[in-house]
């Protein structure tokens, strides 16, 4: 058996003994030691629940088509080795992700209204409140930035803001984030806006939204609507989310 590597802890198991019987979706293992940790965890009481509302603001604005930034590179980026993966990401192949998703620079004249759709997540705030939790299981920051236990959670109301924003909106694009998504009221594949060809970081720094290359405190989220009519904002509860710069 080749090494692999739990997805919670990181660290490398070299026996099969040493992992669970079967891998979860995409590939991916946990170690024995981590899943006794986890049934442990679960089976405790008084075990808190995180509110993530309380740790995630979720902001829209809107951008000039110009300042969407896009590269062909998308693929060599998918397959660039990183820590404990070392063919890249395992999500390559998925229907939702490169070679399969289109290219939205192709198709972005379509559109005449662009909007990013941001999570800014507290991460910082996340982990402190996880190590009170169970101190015994997040005992790294590793297993603390592990995805597993908040991305979802995030993605979660980024969705529902995405849902609301679309209301009577029909003639949209939407590239989400992370693998992918499904939109309520949208009846297409959401691919994210790396696997259409944007480059994120360029288009999040040009739109002067603050982030962190290798998060320690925040973690963005962002999603991109593109719509050939401009957006009502009119039912929006916080109006202070919404930017027309």
């Amino acid at each position: 058996m080749s090494p692999t590597y739990c997805y919670v802890c990181k660290g490398q198991v070299n026996t099969i003994e040493e992992i669970k019987k079967k891998p979860y979706k995409r590939k991916i293992w946990k170690c024995t030691f981590c899943d006794e940790i986890e049934k442990e965890n679960k089976e405790k009481k008084n075990t808190t629940k995180i509110n993530f509302k309380e740790l995630v603001k979720i902001s829209v604005k809107k951008i000039k088509e110009e300042t969407i930034i896009f590269s062909e590179d998308v693929e060599e980026w998918c397959l660039r080795p990183y820590p404990h993966h070392p063919n890249g990401c395992p999500n390559f192949n998925n229907h939702l992700c490169p070679p399969y998703a289109p290219f939205l620079r192709e198709y972005i004249d379509n559109y005449n209204h662009f909007y990013l759709v941001y999570a800014k997540f507290n991460l910082a705030k996340y982990k402190e409140l996880r190590k009170e939790e169970n101190p015994e299981f997040f005992n790294s920051e590793d297993r603390l930035k592990c995805l597993l236990y908040w991305q979802n959670s995030v993605k979660k109301l980024l969705k529902e803001k995405i849902e609301r924003l679309i209301n009577q909106n029909t003639e949209l694009l939407i590239a989400g984030c992370g693998s992918g998504m499904k939109i309520k009221g949208y009846n297409y594949d959401v691919h994210s806006m790396e696997a259409m060809g944007v480059n994120v970081f360029s288009t999040l720094k040009l739109n002067k939204i603050p982030f962190e290359l290798r998060p320690k405190n925040l973690i963005i989220l962002c999603s991109l609507i593109c719509a050939k009519n401009s957006l009502n904002f009119k039912e929006q509860r916080k109006l202070d989310e919404v930017s027309l710069s």
